[in-house]
């Protein structure tokens, strides 16, 4: 019996390492408490498994009326076993398909998404693993026989199981609630920069007409007089800047136009107006329709705002305050490219370090958060580029 616990443990134990292989296969910036919660909680799972086992081994071997009870002692310890086995086996399997797809990601995610559930987490994964502890090195023998202990000791894996249940119910809805907060302001800010550069459009439009008349009259009396280059002068100053004020804001918007994700195009429009506050000028190029990113929507928003902050940081430095974004796709992959010009020349490596910044120190996000989102994307390359004090970043999404 003791050698059978034994290689029950090591066989469960061997489970849970391949059940949490793609956790760390897809999310290798997990750090050290979420792969212990995970184990823990996996661990705590054992419980139902054995109690189950155990209820067919009496079950099958009351149907076989065995009178030798080494016979029927050995069978019982058999059919426990390889109960358990298939069970965790069909267990390990499923949970493997979950943690694989993005949901079993997001839930991943979910759970430490802050350090106050990180800790919850924890802590539950904490009691529900020291109950199964309990059952198996001190309990063991005892419920196998005694309905009541499985009932009582199943009622308290259950207490447990709903309490963590419903605290992450409570805390979805609350998640559900403040993205959907977030998808209504995203929504207001992509209206409020479509009206303003619309504004601007009308502004400019307002302003022409009202002097187009009086700019006429001098255009025509500078060439009746002969004044050929002063008409010219005139012509550059009003009809051609104001022809590549419009064109330029009606380009803006065509690009703009090209990307189909609301939660991108509210980023830009937002980065558009902080650089238009700073007098940065952000030039868009969004040469296709681009509909899929293949990259979870909320990770990119996140790379794309890490670049375009330290771009903006940057060029608040420069002379030249100009940040260039560029999105484009072909057959098999989807290119973004984020290039703004440096004040000195820098390392990569200076710049990807944690807490990195041109204001000082630890004030900065840097890229390592960066890459740490990345790692989890297999199909998408990244690569950056310093030369001749400018700075690009350019993401590679593969398609297919």
């Amino acid at each position: 019996m003791e050698n059978g616990r034994r290689l029950e443990n090591i066989f469960f134990f061997s489970v849970i390492v391949l059940i949490v292989c793609p956790i760390l296969w897809k999310a290798s910036n997990l750090s050290f408490i979420r792969v212990m919660s995970v184990c823990l909680l996996l661990t705590g799972l054992q419980i139902p498994i054995t109690v189950i086992a155990n209820i067919i081994s009496n079950a099958v071997t009351n149907l076989t009326n065995t009178s030798d009870l080494a016979s029927a002692s050995t069978l019982q310890l058999s059919i426990v076993l390889l109960s358990n086995y298939v069970f965790q086996v069909i267990l390990s399997l499923l949970l493997n398909l979950f943690l694989r797809s993005g949901r079993g990601q997001r839930t991943i995610t979910h759970l430490f998404q802050t350090k106050r559930m990180s800790g919850l987490t924890f802590g539950y994964s904490i009691v529900l693993a020291s109950v199964m502890v309990v059952y198996v090195d001190i309990l063991y023998e005892i419920v196998v026989t005694e309905y009541l202990s499985i009932v009582t000791l199943l009622g308290i894996y259950v207490v447990f199981g709903l309490i963590f249940g419903l605290s992450l119910a409570i805390s979805s809805y609350i998640r559900l609630y403040q993205d959907k907060l977030k998808a209504a302001e995203a929504m207001l800010i992509q209206q409020q920069s479509y009206n303003r550069v619309l504004e601007d459009i009308q502004q400019d439009i307002r302003h022409f007409q009202h002097d187009y008349k009086n700019i006429l009259s001098s255009f025509y009396l500078q060439l009746k007089e002969g004044r050929v280059e002063e008409a010219q002068a005139l012509l550059e100053e009003k009809f051609l800047s104001f022809d590549q004020n419009v064109s330029y804001n009606i380009k803006q918007m065509h690009f703009l136009n090209n990307i189909q994700q609301m939660e991108i195009k509210s980023l830009l429009l937002t980065k558009m107006l902080q650089m238009e506050q700073k007098n940065i000028k952000f030039q868009v190029e969004v040469m296709d329709s681009i509909s899929e990113f293949h990259i979870e929507t909320e990770d990119l928003v996140r790379c794309l705002g890490i670049l375009l902050d330290n771009a903006m940081e940057e060029e608040t430095l420069t002379e030249e305050k100009t940040v260039h974004f560029v999105a484009y796709r072909d057959d098999s992959t989807v290119t973004i490219m984020i290039k703004n010009h440096l004040q000195e020349e820098k390392k990569i490596a200076e710049i990807t370090q944690e807490g990195y910044s041109t204001k000082g120190d630890n004030r900065g996000i840097g890229l390592s958060s960066y890459q740490k989102i990345l790692n989890k994307y297999p199909n998408v390359l990244n690569k950056t580029v310093v030369s001749d004090n400018q700075f690009q970043q350019v993401l590679k999404m593969q398609i297919s």
